[in-house]
């Protein structure tokens, strides 16, 4: 029986694992990608929520020192917090509080409407992403250590694949004919 047949297969199967694993780890990033970036928008809505409530209260009452005093309290331990509007129907802004000024990386902004006997009211929350960017910062990390291990996998698969179907059959092969013409020599005289 040929003995290349099983080497090859092994070797294509380690190949085929090699791909298996890399494509996976492309999966399970995208996956997690997407989770993080929901739960950063589901916890703004919740937040943005309960501003919006004292929003309510604060234009009832006409007094926005409430919601001025929650978004900077709130923002001590919530810095991803940036800014917080309140509009009228017309665009007017009747209260605008800003912790400080956005990072260059991208942010996220939740809307709510109020509507109250006089008038529809937005709020809106705006919010850094500075969290979720080092977050998926660790997750393309892992990601890289993983396909760099694959890397090597393939790397070593390779070199296994040439040492024993290209190099080593080399090396029998002018043994052979070492020893062939060593007997001839050996013949002729």
């Amino acid at each position: 029986m040929n003995k290349t047949f099983p080497r090859l297969a092994l070797f294509s199967l380690a190949l085929l694992f090699t791909i298996f694993l890399v494509l996976g780890n492309i999966f399970i990033y995208q996956k997690q990608r997407a989770s993080y970036l929901d739960d950063f928008k589901k916890t703004q809505q919740t937040d943005i929520k309960l501003l919006s409530q004292l929003a309510r209260e604060a234009l009832i009452t006409q007094n926005y020192a409430l919601i001025e005093w929650f978004f900077n309290t709130w923002g001590l331990d919530y810095k991803k917090a940036v800014r917080l509007t309140l509009e009228n129907q017309n665009g007017f802004a009747l209260s605008q509080y800003q912790r400080r000024k956005a990072a260059e990386g991208d942010t996220i902004t939740s809307t709510n409407t109020l509507t109250l006997h006089d008038g529809i009211y937005t709020i809106t929350l705006t919010s850094d992403s500075i969290e979720i960017d080092n977050m998926l910062e660790e997750l393309k990390l892992q990601f890289l250590l993983v396909n760099l291990g694959a890397t090597i996998l393939v790397i070593i698969n390779i070199w296994f694949f040439f040492q024993r179907f290209a190099i080593r059959p080399l090396e029998h092969e002018k043994r052979l004919r070492k020893i062939a013409e060593e007997k001839l020599r050996k013949f002729e005289s």
